[in-house]
């Protein structure tokens, strides 16, 4: 019995040991990582459709349940939302059903109005079952409007690539606050519409916020990820913007 007691002992002291030399061996994460650690809101999928009498999109995210601008990271979900805003003011009195359309499948289902009156959305489920997003038919009761999807999101830089360079524009920053362990910032990733061009212009906006009133961010194109422009304020009310200036070029959010 005394050796049998002797030989769990011993087999645990070798299980400790073997637990230690694995974790002594993973390498500390990098400021990079810590920072994505941190993010609160990304997004992954984008596509957008335009007819003469609404506008279209349908988003895939991964947010908080409720988004505050405090910090933190809270309880995170997935969403996909499609979302339509008439351009006709009759329209915003009718009730919408869609039809959405993958390469292998469809869904379907009513939008609902949203509290402001000035737009429709609903969740949807299932998206991965479809296919690749092709298109959406739009029923307002009379009339069926029939419009094509385009992927925002092909063959540009994802949100990973966005945060890198989102991370690299305020590195001395960012790198101080994780040197003091001091970072208190969440990030919030997401495309942004150019409203200067109605039929594009998406940008990626990468915001590190502390608070509503305390957030460094920064806009760039999808495509190459060039740095349009930049902000940082602070609760002072202090901001530093840079970038091309052009009467096209898009503004960070405030």
């Amino acid at each position: 019995m005394a050796k049998k007691i002797k030989l769990a002992i011993a087999l645990a002291a070798i299980a400790l040991c073997a637990v230690g030399i694995l974790t002594a061996c993973k390498p500390p994460k990098t400021n990079l990582e810590l920072v994505a650690d941190t993010v609160s809101t990304y997004q992954t999928g984008l596509w957008t459709g335009n007819h003469e009498a609404m506008d279209i999109a349908l988003t895939v995210m991964q947010e908080e349940d409720v988004f505050l601008t405090d910090g933190l990271v809270g309880t995170q979900v997935a969403r996909t939302q499609l979302s339509l805003r008439p351009k006709q003011v009759e329209l915003l009195d009718k009730t919408f059903t869609y039809t959405l359309t993958g390469e292998s499948g469809e869904l379907k289902g009513q939008l609902t109005r949203n509290r402001l009156g000035v737009s429709f959305t609903a969740d949807i489920t299932g998206l991965d079952g479809i296919g690749a997003v092709q298109s959406v038919t739009i029923h307002d009761g009379e009339t069926e409007y029939a419009i094509e999807l385009s992927n925002r999101l092909d063959g540009m830089i994802d949100y990973l690539a966005a945060l890198k360079i989102g991370y690299e524009t305020f590195q001395p920053q960012i790198d101080a606050l994780l040197g003091e362990k001091a970072w208190n910032r969440e990030v919030y990733i997401r495309m942004i519409h150019d409203a200067h061009s109605p039929s594009g212009g998406y940008y990626w906006y990468v915001s590190f916020i502390a608070s509503r009133d305390d957030y460094w961010a920064v806009l760039m194109t999808t495509d190459s990820g060039q740095i349009v422009s930049k902000r940082m304020h602070s609760p002072q009310g202090e901001q530093e913007t840079s970038g091309p200036t052009t009467p096209q070029s898009p503004t960070i959010p405030q």
